[in-house]
């Protein structure tokens, strides 16, 4: 906290004792109140950033439900995050998913990034097509 920086492991952060997936409301909580301790301590606000190393298929819809659970919740709220996916593991369905629950997506090519609005679908799928060279 010295520098105004926690770091907290993803297992901490959204695995509970057994490694499942916490219940979204538990984990929206804790957002909430991590906002409100950074205003109490005199931030404007609250900064963080996710990442997940590798896309779980099978948990893919636990995993998009709640992307768009956190936006409902932190809507005026003084947060603002950054969400690392491994895009080169997703499909159309993993990209168009964390399209919609996120206002906007910055991929990195190989050297190239390209940023994408939210409304923009057809954009999305071609970036998408381009990382995988232009396989669907």
């Amino acid at each position: 906290y010295e520098s105004g920086m926690e770091y907290l492991a993803h297992e901490a952060w959204y695995l509970d004792a057994s490694g499942a997936l916490k219940p979204a409301e538990i984990i929206l909580g804790n957002w909430v109140r991590k906002a409100g301790e950074a205003l109490a301590a005199g931030y404007r606000g609250l900064r963080c950033a996710a990442q997940l190393h590798v896309i779980d298929r099978k948990r893919w819809n636990e995993i998009a439900e709640y992307e768009c659970e956190v936006n409902a919740a932190v809507s005026g709220l003084n947060i603002k995050a950054v969400c690392a996916y491994p895009l080169l593991e997703c499909g159309v369905r993993q990209l168009t998913d964390a399209r919609n629950s996120h206002q906007d997506l910055l991929v990195k090519g190989d050297r190239w990034w390209h940023s994408i609005t939210a409304a923009d679908a057809t954009e999305a799928n071609a970036v998408l097509m381009a990382l995988q060279g232009g396989r669907p």
